[in-house]
């Protein structure tokens, strides 16, 4: 149970931290330029 929570966490943490970064140097980018 707790790997497989763990597991999911991960997943949704790296997912998160893949999906925001790339929006905001997206925007970040845009911005600069």
């Amino acid at each position: 149970m707790s790997q497989a929570h763990l597991r999911g966490l991960r997943k949704s943490s790296q997912m998160g931290k893949l999906q925001p970064p790339d929006t905001q140097s997206g925007t970040s980018d845009k911005l600069s330029f």
